[in-house]
């Protein structure tokens, strides 16, 4: 599916597809995230693009009401974002530099969300699961 694609459906008519909306769909379905607005920021600018911050988070509001990103929350001060159709995974988190690696267990853990909404009777919307340590650079 191309990017314009991505915005020609009922619900997102009326919007338009600008350079800046265009070239963050891109960085985020392609470049490994999940991104804070200042790292979409300087990825912007690399592509020579010169965005706000305030621009940046009314794209990124824009693609939240529309279930294109997730917002991801990484025990910092600020949020990352990162493409909502990617298949489910975690991320390890280096507590030294920051670097986020995405990961995916091979382990069910639907499976054990079931059990727990049953043992519990709890009914679970979603999870999230990070790890957090040094990574090979940082040991």
């Amino acid at each position: 599916m191309q990017i314009s694609d991505q915005f020609n459906s009922s619900h997102t008519k009326g919007t338009r597809l600008t350079r800046v909306r265009a070239t963050l769909t891109h960085i985020l379905k392609s470049d490994h995230g999940p991104f804070s607005v200042a790292e979409l920021l300087q990825r912007l600018r690399v592509r020579g693009l010169r965005a706000n911050k305030t621009t940046v988070y009314r794209q990124l509001e824009f693609f939240r009401r529309e279930d294109l990103i997730k917002e991801v929350n990484l025990g910092e001060k600020q949020s990352r974002y990162e493409w909502s159709e990617r298949d489910h995974h975690h991320h390890v988190v280096c507590l030294k530099c920051r670097k986020v690696e995405a990961v995916r267990l091979s382990e069910n853990l639907q499976r054990q969300e079931r059990f727990i909404e049953q043992e519990k009777k709890f009914i679970i919307n979603h999870h999230e699961l990070e790890f957090f340590g040094l990574c090979r650079k940082c040991q």
